[in-house]
């Protein structure tokens, strides 16, 4: 009796196991392949959207060095009063502003890890050969420009403006 009652529980927990884990390796399963449909595998430099992104990405770039020199503007004058003080509505525009360009500069470093590359030592042959492996592209980037790029993206005027409010 004591057997059968251990096999029985045994049972019960295997088949709430089931139910409670199969539908949840289920889910997350669909939820993944959902998500993978968006995120792209290993991209080609030369394709015709990377090359657009690049265009794109410049004239982000350009925005966002036109932008930071307007952080010295939002500081005004009162004639009368003889004081400085900070305009906030040109403030908030400011950094509106340099938030966009900087999820823009985000989604580039993102894509990064995502681009391919011309293997250094095959630069000397001719056309080159595109690495495009995941973890060697990642490798790569994380040698290279991956820190540089990643102090450009710090918020510091939007923290300093957070710290001034």
């Amino acid at each position: 009796m004591g057997l059968f009652l251990c096999s029985c529980n045994l049972l019960c927990f295997l088949q709430f196991h089931s139910v409670l884990y199969g539908d949840a390796k289920g889910w997350a399963r669909r939820f993944h392949n959902a998500i993978n449909s968006y995120i792209p595998g290993v991209m080609n430099p030369h394709a015709e959207v990377v090359q657009k992104w690049n265009k794109f990405f410049v004239i982000s770039c350009l925005v966002a060095i036109f932008v930071d020199p307007l952080f010295f503007i939002v500081l005004s004058v009162k004639q009368e009063e003889k004081c400085i003080f900070i305009d906030w509505g040109m403030t908030k525009a400011v950094v509106s502003f340099r938030s966009l360009t900087d999820a823009i500069y985000l989604l580039n470093i993102l894509l990064q890890f995502r681009l391919a590359y011309v293997a250094p030592e095959s630069r000397v042959v001719g056309a080159g050969e595109l690495v495009d492996h995941p973890k060697k592209i990642a490798k790569h980037y994380l040698q290279g420009f991956f820190f540089v790029d990643l102090f450009l993206v710090l918020p510091l005027p939007q923290v300093s403006y957070s710290f001034f409010a």
